[in-house]
């Protein structure tokens, strides 16, 4: 494959200087920065004298700020491209041959994060009419309501995915759904498959309760990394996609990024860095309908690799697209189209340019250019970390809330903090605490709405209502996100990042509830802790936060939310 086959990518950084004085939390002046584009060119030339892109090829872990021991264990997917053909593929498509031998049209992914983002965004792309895949990456009990009283009578599959075993959703998911597969099926183990690193606890439970097959990954591949081993590879294959297709993209893209005389990975995440020392840290993705999904996947990769020490860039995901003039001078505007798509999205990044904004462009082919962009995006993130002084292997502060989570499951108190709970029925305190939280955000925030609520398209579309009326009264950059899945995807950044957050936590509003068979907990009891321990964690984080109880998880409860938040200015 050449590399005029390869998706296309054009950087217009314009004469982007340092206009909002933060440089992705380090505390240096971004206006005495100078231009992006110069700044950009200084970067590839210096990397190019220290040979950083036969240095990241050769995988050598001292590029990148930390414990070198460490991060040479976490190098692994420079090699997944080309390495899954040394046997690791064979057995990805003769274990999705088998599922589909056996007439397995639905298959359930329970995992979260690195384990399930990949999985999720080529389903949405790839949309296949037959083979379904579901991603469980929730602990709401009315989501596993739903999925209990529609559950097909045959044809079903679970594939439990986890690196460790240890993840606690993944653990009490597995046994709620295991427990009422027994209720369908004579023999419930049948029909799960899971996927982990050799020697884990999930490798053991699967042993215990007589899964079909067991699937491990390369240890030295951390989650966020690992889209293009079995971790996402064997659920694409489980739908119809071709892991190889895939690949064969992927591989093209490696070639560019490694190989080259030049490399693409190091340009994008060259300018990543660099406007992000010039305050233009709001990484914010637009997308052609084909591609909507692709920034779930995306937001975590760049969130949770480089939000830490004070420092990060904030991916702004699935915000509605505004006016041109309703986006501060924080951002940068990324815009990912399908070949034929592109007309409209190109048309508003020219205006974005237009306005002084940095913008990036890239067209794919086809679905399939999906392996490439995992490898692009995977090698600039990794490149803007050395431009950052960050190590992105790490998550330091995830901890933090699932600490105070397990507290909380464990009946004891929390340590810190808990702030209180405002309902959607107590309107005029609500009115005023909203107003509080909205005049808190200053130029440089980012508001973040944090959904404790079950997944659907019709919540979809209200958060991204509540996004708009926030960003356009506001004028200020807005993310929203799905608990408990959050807390692996952006969390690290929330809690690790720059103090630039401004957060709105929807709890839990519980209409049914799950035992866990045997560990003496509740799915509700589990999210509810999720969501308090995360509460904790940011407070001691010292960020702000406003708790709201909607009294509903459905669209009536966000619609009263969103009536008490301006219209705009």
């Amino acid at each position: 494959m050449t590399q005029q086959q390869l998706p296309l990518m054009e950087l217009d950084l314009g004469g982007v200087g340092g206009e909002v004085g933060g440089d992705a939390g380090t505390g240096e002046s971004g206006a005495s920065g100078g231009d992006a584009g110069e700044r950009v060119k200084e970067r590839l030339a210096r990397w190019e004298a220290e040979s950083v892109l036969e240095r990241l090829r050769d995988q050598d872990p001292t590029l990148w700020t930390g414990e070198e021991s460490e991060i040479a264990s976490r190098l692994g997917w420079l090699d997944l491209p080309r390495g899954a053909w040394l046997g690791g593929l064979d057995a990805i498509v003769s274990g999705a041959a088998a599922a589909q031998g056996l007439g397995i049209d639905h298959t359930i992914l329970i995992g979260m994060g690195g384990s399930s983002l990949a999985p999720l965004v080529l389903e949405r792309v790839f949309k296949p009419q037959r083979r379904k895949l579901l991603v469980m990456d929730t602990t709401h009990p009315d989501s596993v309501r739903r999925l209990v009283d529609t559950f097909p009578a045959k044809g079903f599959q679970f594939v439990v995915s986890s690196k460790s075993g240890t993840t606690l959703e993944t653990r009490v998911m597995t046994e709620v759904l295991f427990h009422a597969a027994e209720r369908w099926v004579a023999h419930p183990g049948s029909h799960f498959l899971a996927i982990t690193d050799e020697g884990s606890m999930l490798e053991d439970l699967a042993e215990a309760k007589d899964f079909k097959s067991v699937f491990t990954a390369p240890s030295d591949v951390g989650g966020r990394f690992s889209a293009l081993s079995v971790f996402g590879l064997l659920p694409a294959a489980m739908i119809g996609i071709d892991p190889e297709r895939l690949l064969l993209r992927a591989a093209a893209m490696e070639d560019n990024c490694l190989r080259g005389p030049a490399s693409v990975g190091l340009e994008l995440g060259a300018a990543l860095g660099e406007l992000a020392l010039l305050g233009r840290d709001k990484l914010t993705f637009l997308t052609s309908p084909s591609v909507a999904a692709l920034p779930l996947w995306l937001e975590q990769l760049v969130a949770e690799s480089l939000g830490k020490d004070g420092k990060g860039i904030v991916p702004i995901s699935g915000e509605p697209q505004g006016n041109v003039e309703s986006y501060g001078r924080d951002r940068v505007f990324v815009g990912i189209a399908m070949e034929g798509e592109e007309g409209p999205l190109g048309q508003f990044l020219a205006r974005l340019s237009q306005a002084g904004h940095p913008t990036i462009r890239i067209v794919m082919r086809d679905r399939y250019d999906l392996g490439a962009e995992f490898f692009r995006w995977e090698v600039a993130v990794a490149a803007a970390a050395m431009i950052l002084e960050v190590n992105p292997f790490d998550q330091p502060d995830v901890e933090a809330a699932k600490t105070e989570a397990r507290r909380l499951l464990d009946g004891k108190k929390v340590r810190g903090t808990l702030p209180e709970v405002i309902s959607v029925g107590q309107r005029e305190r609500l009115a005023k605490a909203l107003k509080s939280w909205l005049a808190s955000g200053t130029a440089g925030d980012y508001f973040s709405i944090l959904a404790y609520l079950p997944p659907s398209l019709e919540t979809d579309r209200e958060l991204v209502e509540l996004q708009r009326r926030v960003r356009d009264s506001t004028g200020i950059a807005t993310t929203a996100g799905y608990g408990p899945r959050y807390l692996h995807s952006t969390g690290q950044l929330h809690k690790g990042g720059p103090n630039s957050g401004v957060f709105l936590q929807i709890v839990p509003s519980l209409k049914t509830d799950f035992l866990v068979p045997g560990g003496g907990l509740s799915l509700g009891g589990v999210i509810t802790a999720q969501a308090d321990g995360d509460a904790v964690a940011l407070i001691a984080a010292g960020r702000r936060i406003l708790r709201v109880d909607i009294e509903d998880s459905s669209r009536k409860g966000l619609w009263l939310l969103r009536q008490l938040l301006p219209a705009g200015r």
